[in-house]
């Protein structure tokens, strides 16, 4: 582990949030049905489950100079219901500069990080832009 993200751990969580720090009730749910719930798969099993495979997205650190690319590759074939997971996005300082940019993108209605991961959605139902960091596991 670096200085960096062992500094960038910290710093996470001191802000991430549990269940009751949560507002939104699709979050809620989330945090409920696959942070809080232990079934012995991993987490990208959990994601597969809950969301339906055909619409989870993975982009494993592929190097955070690429993942612009990939996003753009990615969005091409996502769906409102589409979930789109980059790992390690506390890599380094850069993984994470280009995180927020991406999270930032107006496309993006809801963000969420995890520490080892970071979700982007794009569901029309979500009103308001918003970010979530949540402490996982829950």
């Amino acid at each position: 582990m670096t200085w960096y993200s062992l500094s960038a751990y910290f710093s996470y969580r001191r802000k991430a949030l549990t269940r009751h720090g949560v507002h939104s009730p699709f979050v809620f749910n989330f945090i409920e049905q696959v942070l809080r719930v232990r079934p012995g798969g991993t987490f990208r099993e959990q994601l597969a489950q809950y969301f339906g495979a055909e619409h989870v997205i993975w982009i494993d650190d592929p190097g955070a100079t690429e993942w612009e690319q990939v996003y753009l590759h990615a969005t091409g074939r996502r769906t409102e219901h589409s979930v789109i997971v980059f790992t390690g996005i506390y890599k380094t300082a850069f993984h994470t500069e280009v995180w927020r940019s991406l999270y930032g993108r107006s496309e993006v209605r809801l963000s969420m990080e995890l520490y080892r991961y970071g979700l982007l959605f794009f569901r029309d139902e979500l009103r308001e832009k918003q970010h979530f960091i949540l402490r996982y596991p829950a």
